[in-house]
């Protein structure tokens, strides 16, 4: 009898980190957005992690996995929005991964995978608020093809390395989030 088929790395990645996944969601939905009230602290929490982050990738030259890379990077939306609300861009937290491929793709799945959720919290975000983090490439079909080329770099990845770097990143997010959770989530 022959072996089931592996999941591909997308899905095995959303298997392995679904724990860690559904604790960054807790936390980040102890954030009161839909009266703007918690708005500006969700996103010096996004950026204290986002931040430096998308530095660390762009240091480790990730256009040669996503040569789309200036249409993925957040970092900018981010900031003009932090802008837009006067508020100041937080201290970044800590952040190192290993310089080698499965660090990025580890990577780069959370960060891409969080658009999904991102779409759905701008419908949240009270009108004139800016929105540009949340709805950045929402018309562009990135998801699709960073799925595609995740799931055409597998067979040379160790997962098991990709599945650490998605986890640290999700660890990144937990911890930013807890640094500027809104006083109702640190009771």
């Amino acid at each position: 009898m022959s072996q089931p088929a592996s999941p591909s790395l997308r899905f095995w990645l959303r298997e392995a980190t679904r724990p860690l996944h559904e604790a960054v969601d807790a936390a980040f939905s102890a954030y009161r957005i839909a009266d703007g009230s918690d708005y500006p602290a969700f996103l010096q929490a996004h950026a204290a992690a986002l931040l430096p982050i998308e530095q660390w990738l762009e240091e480790q030259e990730v256009e040669r996995l996503a040569p789309d890379w200036a249409q993925r990077r957040r970092s900018g939306a981010l900031q003009a929005d932090l802008a837009g609300l006067r508020s100041a861009a937080p201290a970044p937290i800590a952040w190192a991964g290993a310089a080698d491929d499965a660090a990025l793709w580890g990577t780069l799945y959370v960060l891409e995978g969080s658009r999904m959720g991102a779409r759905f919290l701008a419908r949240q975000v009270p009108a004139g608020l800016p929105t540009g983090y949340l709805r950045h490439g929402e018309a562009e079909p990135l998801w699709p093809r960073f799925v595609q080329w995740l799931d055409a770099a597998d067979a040379g990845l160790d997962r098991a390395a990709v599945g650490a770097a998605a986890e640290r990143t999700f660890a990144a997010f937990m911890q930013a989030g807890r640094r500027h959770a809104p006083p109702q989530a640190q009771a």
